[in-house]
């Protein structure tokens, strides 16, 4: 049975580290440097252990044979899992082809694995085979959390004509694959159905499928294009919601749409106690003189904000206004 060259209060040490749950955690810098930072160091020294060993056991970890960092990777279920790390900072073809087997296998936990593996460095070395494992994955899938592997896999290797693939992964009864889906959408606002499934998770029940939806059409807004009217709706919908990201994202959105209907929701969140980032980029993007008191407000609290600075700049009331 494989396991790991370290002990599990090592593990819970490092999953317990600020930004455990970030897509680029402390997981993947301990293993790509093969060293600990400053808060890990510290948080070792403090519960015990010695730091000089911790390298020569990563360096245990990325030397384990392909199939044991398979076995842990999926006994860790996917989650927070260092095996999973090295597999997916790979460039062997080894690992490749024994990623593009695993695409076709009867456990959905394999295929899962594959489709995570295989969006990272060894999708990004072997491009072409592993675009090509991850279309025809996306064609006869049908687990649902295999499908929200194939929809970030989809994302990072910037699969094409896939609209109606994630349209279909948007409709899942998984919150957590809602969510994929609505990350791999974002900013796809070239087309009728992305945008009208972007859309439709902008309404979702869950905040972070709601937030990553409406990032997405923030995102599409940023673009040269003029914003769709549709777009423009759906971001309005949301200046009120109770998620505090999501309410932002559309105000900035719309602020960049040039959309006159944000300035009372704009105002409203200069306002508050304690001021977005969003917030001011909106003012600053907007550029409406209606914002100005508020933000003069905020510059007398804050006189040497660069962002302050600009925003107020961009909303002060020209002499023919």
């Amino acid at each position: 049975m494989a396991q790991y060259p370290f002990d599990q209060k090592f593990r819970d040490i490092v999953e317990k580290l600020p930004g455990a749950g970030d897509p680029i955690g402390p997981w993947d810098i301990l293993i790509t440097y093969e060293t600990p930072g400053v808060q890990l160091s510290r948080a070792l020294v403090a519960a015990g252990y010695s730091i000089e060993p911790v390298s020569t056991q990563i360096k245990d970890l990325k030397a384990l044979p392909l199939c044991e960092l398979v076995e842990l990777a999926l006994a860790d279920k996917l989650e927070h899992s260092p095996a999973l790390i090295v597999l997916q900072q790979s460039k062997s073809r080894e690992v490749f082809e024994a990623m593009v087997k695993l695409t076709v296998s009867h456990q959905a936990s394999e295929r899962k694995l594959a489709a995570l593996v295989l969006m990272r460095e060894p999708g990004r070395t072997y491009e072409e085979g592993a675009s090509a494992a991850i279309a025809a994955m996306m064609i006869i899938e049908r687990d649902e959390e295999v499908l929200g592997a194939l929809a970030y896999a989809v994302k990072h290797l910037d699969i094409h004509d896939c609209a109606e693939f994630l349209a279909k992964v948007a409709h899942s009864q998984n919150q957590d694959t809602r969510y994929a889906a609505a990350f791999a959408l974002g900013g796809r606002t070239d087309d009728d159905l992305s945008i009208s499934t972007l859309i439709a998770l902008s309404k979702d029940s869950d905040d972070d499928v709601r937030d990553w939806a409406t990032f997405g059409l923030y995102l599409g807004a940023s673009s040269e294009q003029p914003m769709r009217q549709d777009i423009k709706d759906a971001l309005f919908a949301r200046v009120d919601d109770a998620h505090d990201e999501t309410r932002h994202e559309a105000i900035a959105g719309l602020a960049a749409g040039k959309d006159l209907r944000v300035i009372e929701p704009l105002i409203a969140a200069l306002e508050t106690d304690s001021v977005w980032h969003l917030a001011l980029e909106a003012a600053k993007e907007l550029g409406h003189p209606a914002l100005y008191p508020s933000l003069v407000k905020i510059h007398e609290e804050f006189p040497k904000d660069n962002l302050v600075e600009e925003a107020l700049l961009a909303c002060t009331p020209k002499a023919s206004e």
